[in-house]
């Protein structure tokens, strides 16, 4: 019986190590893109999963001489119960220089005054720069194959910028 239980303890803390992806840390943080008088923010945080640890995250676009907000993911649904959208991006990768996974462009106006959400594919690749340069990313999003119906062709968000992390 105590060989059994020392068994389930190994294994459990075997599952947690082996879920743990170091290889994510660099992705994780803050990182923006300047275009004149707008800022692409994106926000990337680390989460668990049932395939054990993903990147999450979100945008929003900023007016730099107002600091008005032009869009973001993480919007307001239900305001009765203070429920918001959640996580539009999600990564994952065992490569510490590139993560791919989709993006939800959840700021497409529909036409009949709701918004809509067309899925893409994202793949946001390190860049090497020198030791003291910021720290680079592409960010390449992409159709997903197959028709969504009744939605634009073209994404709201970006979909081929160099983001630079700010922390």
């Amino acid at each position: 019986m105590k060989t059994l239980l020392y068994s389930i303890i190994f294994l459990s803390f075997s599952a947690i190590s082996f879920g743990q992806n170091s290889n994510l840390n660099p992705f994780v943080g803050n990182w923006e893109w300047i275009n004149g008088n707008e800022t692409f923010k994106v926000e990337l945080f680390k989460a668990r999963s049932s395939e054990g640890e993903v990147i999450k995250g979100h945008y929003i676009l900023i007016n730099n001489v107002t600091n008005d907000v032009i869009y973001k993911s993480n919007k307001l649904l239900l305001p009765e119960i203070d429920y918001y959208y959640g996580h539009a991006i999600y990564l994952g990768s065992s490569d510490p220089t590139y993560i791919s996974g989709s993006v939800d462009d959840n700021v497409l106006f529909s036409g009949d005054g709701n918004y809509a959400v067309k899925l893409g594919q994202l793949k946001f690749t390190l860049q090497n720069t020198c030791p003291t340069c910021p720290t680079t990313a592409t960010w390449k999003v992409s159709r997903l194959p197959g028709g969504q119906v009744g939605l634009p062709q073209t994404f709201t968000i970006p979909t081929d910028i160099v983001l630079t992390k700010i922390d």
